[in-house]
């Protein structure tokens, strides 16, 4: 069963009629494959405002997969600085109750469905966001592996971080604020080969390269006393040819995770911005 109720307003602007908000209640009654009856809720209120302002979408390449518009939701972190501006939603005489309630129940893109969840055929790899904890891949079994090894020559085809920058840039009120993420997109992101302790740390160095490249870039925006949208553009180009030329030399030198002498030193030079050693333990030989 299915109860849906959908209120609209609407406000005149430069002679035409737009959307003012949408207030969206519904309520879904089903039984399972167990045959428990559930019943799901949810309500949504969307305001538009703004209407005359330019709004640029984030610079992010969001991949093409089945789910799309619940998963690309998992890439995008809390903007504070731009709902610190905006206001528009907030009900003055509940700040406090408001804020708890978000704080509470905020979205929060580690997952949308868990891991643990038995549901494992959609929205199990949402986007990672880099962080100080180190994450790892569930190996292929051993037979699925040797079948993919049997299809390449190259090892280098075995496996691939997919590994991005998300850039989200607002103009307000003659400033401009910017949100940098670096972030692992689950599509096109696999590791077809066995995995020890090296390939683990082999990973997240992967990673960490790109937060290393997202941190200067980052250091560089700062420095700007004034911050203009072509500056930052041309600044992001810049980033993204100086990691993948670091990238290239890396995934070379490292071996995936076999030649521990260099896996240090890239440990090391990762280590000055990251903050993060992956305790790489290089071997006496």
């Amino acid at each position: 069963g299915l109860d849906m109720e959908i209120h609209k307003t609407f406000q005149d602007l430069h002679d035409e009629q737009y959307i003012k908000s949408i207030d969206f209640n519904y309520k879904v009654f089903y039984d399972d494959r167990d045959g428990n009856n559930v019943e799901i809720s949810s309500q949504a209120y969307c305001q538009a405002f703004d209407y005359d302002a330019l709004f640029d979408l984030p610079i992010f390449k969001f991949s093409q997969h089945m789910h799309e518009d619940y998963r690309d939701m998992t890439a995008a972190p809390y903007d504070t600085a731009f709902w610190q501006l905006f206001d528009e939603f907030r009900f003055h005489d509940k700040l406090v109750e408001n804020e708890k309630f978000i704080l509470n129940h905020q979205f929060n893109n580690s997952f949308v469905i868990h891991q643990d969840s038995t549901n494992i055929n959609q929205l199990e790899t949402p986007y990672y966001n880099w962080s100080y904890i180190r994450y790892k891949i569930s190996p292929l079994p051993l037979d699925e592996i040797i079948k993919e090894r049997e299809r390449t020559f190259f090892e280098s085809d075995l496996y691939k971080l997919n590994t991005k920058l998300y850039l989200d840039i607002n103009e307000i009120n003659d400033s401009i604020i910017y949100q940098l993420v670096s972030i692992l997109d689950p599509v096109d992101t696999y590791y077809k080969l066995t995995i020890n302790t090296n390939d683990h740390h082999f990973m997240n160095l992967y990673f960490d390269l790109m937060e290393y490249h997202k941190i200067q870039l980052d250091n560089t925006l700062k420095s700007q006393p004034l911050l203009n949208m072509e500056f930052i553009r041309e600044t992001l180009n810049q980033t993204q040819i100086a990691y993948r030329k670091d990238l290239k030399l890396f995934l070379k030198e490292a071996d995936r995770g076999k030649n521990l002498l260099k896996m240090a030193e890239w440990n090391d030079y990762i280590m000055q911005l990251t903050g993060v050693d992956n305790q790489i333990q290089i071997s006496k030989k």
